[in-house]
């Protein structure tokens, strides 16, 4: 029996139409750095790779591991006693900007990799929001929470949305800034051209993915907003957050 797809799944879709794009061909040897429950690692082993998936958190490497992904628990730039290289790539999958030494961890993804590899990050830019986003933004999530659609806690603000969405992210302050990751990533790594819709592409759909995950209309929902944000940002109303980098390491 066909098992319906469900909301998140539109978020793993969105990453492989990069993947697919950027990787080399399989089988390929991946190092997946950030890859919680494993559906990516998953549908990347599904067209032929092999990977490895690193995550902080036991339980989603459980998941990872009940997926059938070879799923260890660390804490990059640390890594699992005896793992292999080189690999092929190294994917930094909405990672990149909670790990710490920045520059340790970046240095170590060309370390791992074979002189042809390539890394590629798919990120997000909280510090380019601007107060027409913000307020797009948590206007939508406070609609959504009306229909019951989106949790009461998230995208509440104070009166100023921006404010807000600056408050609480440079207070969690080890959330690198793009700027801080292309940096790290350029002392490294040459950068290589970027299909699609380039550098900086939807993120907010990724919300509602989450929020969406057991509703049976979650994935058209989901969808329907990713295409609304790719109109607004077409029109230039709003700014893409999502951030997306590959690269290739440099001579050593």
């Amino acid at each position: 029996m066909l098992v319906p797809m469900r909301a998140p799944q539109l978020a793993i879709e969105f990453t492989l139409q990069l993947l697919e794009r950027t990787l080399p061909r399989a089988p390929a040897r991946l190092l997946e750095v950030g890859a919680g429950d494993g559906a990516l690692a998953r549908a990347l082993q599904d067209r032929g790779h092999r990977v490895v998936a690193l995550d902080l958190d036991a339980e989603a490497v459980a998941a990872a591991r009940a997926r059938g992904v070879d799923a260890h628990v660390a804490r990059f730039p640390d890594l699992p006693a005896g793992l292999a290289p080189t690999f092929d790539a190294v994917l930094f999958t909405r990672s990149l900007h909670h790990i710490h030494p920045l520059d340790s961890a970046v240095r170590q993804a060309a370390a791992l990799m074979s002189p042809t590899g390539r890394v590629v990050v798919e990120d997000w830019a909280w510090n380019q929001v601007d107060d027409a986003t913000a307020r797009w933004m948590y206007a939508l999530a406070a609609e959504w929470r009306t229909r019951g659609l989106a949790p009461a806690d998230e995208f509440v603000h104070e009166g100023d949305p921006l404010g807000s969405w600056l408050r609480e992210h440079e207070r969690d302050c080890h959330l690198h800034r793009d700027t801080a990751m292309r940096e790290a990533l350029l002392a490294s790594f040459a950068p290589l051209p970027l299909p699609l819709e380039g550098e900086r592409v939807p993120y907010f759909f990724r919300y509602a993915c989450r929020w969406l995950a057991g509703r049976e209309d979650g994935l058209a929902l989901s969808r329907a907003l990713l295409e609304r944000e790719r109109e607004l940002l077409a029109r230039g109303e709003i700014v893409p957050i999502g951030w997306r980098w590959v690269g290739t390491p440099r001579s050593r």
